[in-house]
């Protein structure tokens, strides 16, 4: 009888799994979202992943090819199996699996709250940000390294042609090694790293991990669609105004999906512009394709390269470890309580599988969760996207949908996910705290203007090495989360908490965790060649300059960028902080603001009333005067008297 029951049980348990997975009005609108916004990330990968592999498009490899197609042919043929078989392929694997497992958790909430299907799956994806890291800081570096002997072959002669073609066969293929490796490892410190989630989530302050998410959101999600969408506005324009006016302005469409109108407008008028052409997809249909799966095995045999590479392995984990926490945290604060720490383990376990399926690019929880609540999406259209990513992944498609569907017709979904995490974070913080939203929205923009190829020249001035400290290290997501926390609890007047925030970052920047290009000691006393960006005719550097070496081109550096510096500037905030939290225990200065309250009046009478008296004693002996300060301006006047009036405490911002 016993095990009758519990046989009765597991098959309603079963039974009410499967009844989350009813499709809901917006699941065709979620997968389109989703599969785009994935969609936009993976063709910018294959494009870039292909310059890399073949040295940052060297020009001595192009003028070979030209030279001697034939005999180059097989390394052509090995990019594009790194590139479609491994890294796309097992990029199919991880989305496969990622997206069951969240639609699964999915399901499970909606069965231990009873919701009946009301659940929004988590929406899954490419790793944007890591998968930029990892490309530019190591698979391009091994590949490089690994091509040091192509580089004297040249210039290339029918005599050793087919030995330049096996050079850089094994160039490219250390390359992607290094990119797998890598990948396993952040896939794994993030697991370990996610059990620890709760902590996290304990001692940050949720404006801090809310606005470094809103960060990503309005630089890469928000400001590069919006520059998609202008650059051309026959294209983008429409589609663009056409998501302010179904999603924001909630224009019904009836049971058509609102994506679909966009998509569809978007594709129109790019091939009636000229956008989209047909050239562009008979080019694309040589990598169209059955390049199946293939795994990672012969990477992962070789860890040699581990050690080199953990300065942007390391920063790469913490980041994508509290990228997840805060995209569980958004989607809780929508109405789906998600368990955050199995959320950033099963991100980092996705990782570890993709490696192991041959790609270089991690995975994780894509952020916009209450955006596809707003659409009313639920389970079934994760499972959807997934299923429609491995076919295009395993038969090489994305290309071809790359070359009919225009940029300008999936830029405005990107952009109405972004925003709605945008708009989430103000509508969540405190009114006090915007003020370190706005510091810790900085960091995303610089690193995207950094991304997007400003440099040194193009700013100017020194305020470049400002924008590359924000961006270095863990990122712009690390650098948001410890800036924005420092500020609230500077404006919270938790003076000790912030303080010990300094302290941690202070010893972040020491490892270089915060503001430097790799986790090392190495730029504790000198500049990093991320920094080395000042270039000068002179046979020296200038004053406060350092001399260094970039791209074998001799450059200056500022001192003032070496690890040790930050560390300092961090313990010297640290000890001004302590300083106000022991005037505050003697009540000099006023205490701590409960949380929902705004610092007003009532909570900052000893600085109201010094304003008070500031403002009588400006008034004492001025007569004759119709108006001194208008109303508006916090004093009033007494035109029967022609004398100043008091100041009105109610008027007086601090």
């Amino acid at each position: 009888q016993v095990f009758s029951c519990n046989r009765c049980f597991e098959r309603s348990s079963m039974h009410a799994l499967v009844e989350q997975f009813n499709l809901r009005p917006g699941d065709l609108n979620g997968f389109l979202q989703l599969f785009f916004d994935n969609l936009a990330t993976v063709l910018i990968l294959a494009v870039s992943l292909h310059q890399v592999l073949r040295g940052f498009s060297n020009v001595d490899l192009i003028n070979a090819e030209e030279a001697f197609p034939a005999q180059m042919k097989p390394f052509r043929d090995t990019v594009s199996e790194l590139i479609y078989k491994k890294s796309i392929s097992g990029l199919a694997m991880t989305m496969v699996f990622g997206n069951v497992y969240y639609a699964y958790m999915g399901a499970r909430l909606g069965v231990q709250e009873d919701r009946k299907g009301a659940v929004t799956a988590l929406p899954y994806g490419v790793n944007t940000p890591a998968a930029f890291a990892f490309l530019f800081s190591i698979i391009g570096p091994a590949t490089a390294s690994a091509a040091g002997p192509c580089y004297g072959m040249a210039p290339v002669t029918e005599a050793n042609v087919e030995e330049y073609a096996q050079c850089w066969i094994a160039a490219a293929e250390q390359g992607w090694s290094a990119g797998v490796v890598a990948n396993f490892l952040a896939g794994l410190l993030s697991v370990g790293m996610g059990f620890f989630g709760k902590k996290i989530i304990e001692v940050s302050p949720v404006t801090a991990l809310l606005t470094a998410l809103s960060g990503i959101s309005f630089a890469f999600l928000g400001l590069a669609q919006v520059g998609t969408a202008f650059a051309e506005p026959i294209v983008g324009m429409m589609p663009l105004f056409i998501v302010f006016a179904l999603y924001f302005g909630e224009v019904g469409t009836g049971s058509f999906p609102k994506s679909l109108v966009v998509f569809i407008v978007g594709v129109i008028l790019g091939w009636a512009d000229g956008v989209s052409t047909g050239d562009a997809v008979s080019d694309s249909t040589d990598v169209v394709k059955a390049w199946g799966v293939s795994t990672g095995v012969s990477a992962l045999s070789d860890w040699s390269s581990a050690p080199d590479y953990m300065g942007t392995i390391i920063p790469v984990s913490v980041a994508a470890v509290c990228g997840s926490l805060m995209n569980a945290m958004s989607a809780g604060r929508a109405g789906d309580s998600y368990s955050v720490v199995e959320v950033a383990v099963a991100d980092g376990f996705g990782t570890m599988v993709g490696a192991f399926f041959g790609t270089p690019f991690g995975t994780s929880v894509y952020i916009g969760h209450p955006a596809y609540k707003k659409m009313d999406a639920g389970i079934v259209y994760s499972i959807v996207n997934c299923a429609l990513f491995f076919i295009f992944g395993i038969f090489g498609v994305f290309a071809l949908i790359a070359a009919i569907v225009p940029q300008q017709a999936v830029a405005p979904l990107i952009l109405f996910v972004g925003m709605m995490s945008f708009a989430g974070t103000f509508s969540t913080v405190p009114t006090r705290h915007y003020p370190a939203v706005g510091v810790g929205l900085m960091p995303s923009l610089a690193d995207w203007a950094l991304t997007n190829g400003v440099n040194y020249s193009s700013v100017g001035n020194s305020t470049y090495y400002g924008f590359v400290a924000l961006q270095s290290g863990g990122g712009a997501i690390l650098s948001s989360i410890t800036l924005t926390a420092i500020c609230v609890h500077t404006i919270d007047r938790n003076y000790i908490h912030g303080a010990a925030w300094c302290v941690v970052a202070a010893v972040f920047s020491a490892f270089g965790l915060l503001h430097q290009e790799e986790v090392s000691t190495k730029g504790f006393t000198e500049p990093q060649s991320g920094y080395c960006a000042f270039r000068t005719g002179a046979t020296s550097c200038p004053e406060r300059y350092t001399e260094c070496i970039s791209f074998g081109t001799l450059t200056c550096a500022p001192q003032s960028s070496v690890a040790s510096r930050f560390m300092a500037g961090y313990l010297m905030l640290a000890v001004f902080l302590a300083f106000l939290h022991l005037a505050q225990l003697r009540e000099y200065v006023p205490g701590v603001l409960p949380d929902g309250v705004e610092p007003t009046k009532n909570h900052d009478t000893g600085m109201v009333k010094a304003a008070e008296k500031m403002a009588g004693e400006a008034a004492v002996g001025v007569e004759g005067c119709t108006t001194l300060y208008s109303t508006d301006a916090g004093v009033s006047s007494n035109t029967d008297t022609g004398t100043v009036g008091e100041a009105r405490p109610d008027a007086i911002e601090l």
